[in-house]
């Protein structure tokens, strides 16, 4: 129960960072506005300089970092938004409220969710019960306990008939009916049938899928490129997938060529060119791939020049 536990948080966390990282390379001027950071003084919030000077007056009860220009901050347990300069242009009004995202934020108020502009303009209205970030131009929506697709404009694109989905992701999006997982498309044309137990979202073409227990991997016309023999599988990035075997976990290429033998207790996908593994009880390592050498690294001790030849 421990391991997946952990699982499930180093899930969450590494999807936290990734979409911090989207966030920053979807406006250069996001790294910019880094100039500026959350400060805390007591117990209130503002925002400093890198000389930890402070700009902005640590008077809030939460602030966050600056994206697109604006940073979402709190005040009297009701969420608004700050300019760099100082100006209060969102009022503190909501309940909860997500970063500005590709020019919308998601808002809640009394439970209902919907999306505002820089101008506060109720772009998308208040009146589903869950919201999803826009993921390639659509955002996915709860309503009576079914899921469907809107637009920017907030029209219904995919009639709320799913039981569970997840974002697009290279034009396709898992779904759930009955108890089982396939894929639509931005038609909601269903192009893979719901016959999965679980499902992941496309990365490099290529999904896990779950049958009966065991993890395999499928392209976008549903056929399946490597077998379901597998406990437990991540998505392919940088063309490599962790795999779970037996208890253990190594890596495979996108044919299915074992790359890095079955000997670690934990592993994760690949982010330029290294991943977080965990091969004994003493702490967690890193892996660099550097053409067929492989550097490993201890995460919090630092152990280096530990080099793991293997055949590619």
């Amino acid at each position: 129960m421990g391991k997946k536990l952990l699982l499930i948080f180093l899930v969450m966390l590494s999807v936290c960072l990734f979409d911090v990282q989207n966030l920053t390379a979807q406006d250069n001027s996001n790294t910019k506005i880094l100039d500026l950071t959350p400060y805390r003084k007591g117990d209130k919030w503002g925002f400093c300089n890198p000389k930890k000077e402070i700009i902005l007056p640590c008077k809030y009860d939460e602030a966050w970092l600056f994206f697109e220009g604006i940073a979402l901050v709190k005040l009297n347990n009701k969420y608004g938004f700050v300019y760099k300069e100082g100006n209060e242009v969102i009022p503190f009004k909501y309940d909860w409220t997500s970063p500005f995202n590709e020019g919308l934020a998601k808002v809640v108020i009394n439970e209902k969710y919907g999306f505002i502009n820089k101008e506060n303009k109720e772009v998308i209205p208040l009146k589903y019960d869950n919201i999803m970030d826009f993921r390639e131009e659509l955002a996915a929506f709860e309503l009576n306990e079914k899921w469907g697709f809107i637009d920017k404009t907030g029209t219904e694109v995919i009639p709320c008939k799913f039981d569970e989905v997840g974002n697009f992701h290279e034009e396709l999006a898992m779904f759930k009916l009955n108890d089982k997982w396939g894929f639509i498309d931005k038609t909601g044309n269903e192009v893979i049938p719901f016959i999965y137990d679980n499902a992941s979202d496309f990365k490099e073409g290529i999904a896990v899928v779950e049958l009966n227990g065991k993890c395999g991997f499928i392209d976008k016309k549903g056929h399946i490129v490597i077998p379901f023999n597998y406990e437990m599988a991540w998505n392919f990035y940088e063309d490599i997938a962790a795999v779970e075997l037996n208890g253990k976990y190594g890596f495979i290429d996108k044919k299915g060529k074992l790359i890095i033998p079955f000997k670690y207790n934990i592993a994760f996908s690949f982010n330029e060119g290294l991943t977080g593994v965990e091969l004994n009880k003493s702490g967690d390592t890193l892996i660099k791939k550097v053409k067929k050498l492989f550097l490993l690294y201890m995460m919090r001790h630092l152990v280096s020049k530990m080099d793991l030849q293997l055949q590619l």
